[in-house]
């Protein structure tokens, strides 16, 4: 079963890209999944959150996530996504957003993203940095559930949920001591970016 992290997050319910971890958000793993604020993410941790999340997804409580209960799940957390949206852009209040809020809230996100791939911080973008850019700064969402439903029965249930989550884990704990630093994150990201693998 291959998962990205950005499937997962998208099931944990971090839809925004500002949160997504793939775009470096290593405090937001750390936050959402290290509950006792240890400064790693435990097996037990993982597992609780993968098993609050299911419960979410699975509306009708019969311990299994039906396709139309994942649909409904995903269409909830793009509205509440648009919602927080809104609420970033809207900078006085009024429950709307004008030309100039847009404007200045693009500007700062266009910033920020601009920041993000310019890997090697020289004020310009290169055309390595915009091709990784386009090549892994998008992700469909398209056969997600299949992909969670691995024998193919048309819900997904809480053995294939486990498995889908156990795998990352398995993957972001790169030491194989049970437990995910924040250091395992960065080393994960930095694996998954062939240029910094390249001599």
């Amino acid at each position: 079963m291959n998962i990205s992290i950005k499937s997962l997050l998208l099931i944990c319910g971090m839809t925004s890209t500002s949160l997504a971890l793939a775009h470096g958000g290593n405090n937001r793993f750390m936050h959402y999944f290290d509950t006792n604020k240890d400064g790693v993410v435990s097996q037990a941790e993982f597992k609780a959150a993968m098993q609050a999340r299911f419960n979410k997804m699975d509306s009708n409580h019969d311990g299994t996530v039906s396709a139309a209960e994942f649909r409904h799940y995903i269409q909830q957390r793009r509205l509440q996504h648009k919602q927080a949206l809104l609420k970033q852009m809207d900078s006085n209040g009024d429950g709307k957003v004008s030309e100039s809020e847009y404007v200045a809230y693009m500007s700062k996100r266009a910033q920020a993203r601009f920041t993000r791939m310019d890997k090697n911080h020289d004020g310009v973008l290169s055309a390595s940095e915009l091709q990784w850019r386009f090549r892994h700064g998008h992700h469909s969402r398209k056969g997600l559930f299949h992909k969670l439903d691995s024998n193919g029965d048309g819900v997904i249930s809480q053995a294939e949920s486990r498995t889908a989550w156990m795998a990352w884990f398995k993957r972001l704990d790169r030491n194989g001591d049970k437990v995910i630093s924040a250091e395992e994150i960065s080393q994960f990201h930095h694996y998954r970016d062939p240029r910094k693998t390249r001599k």
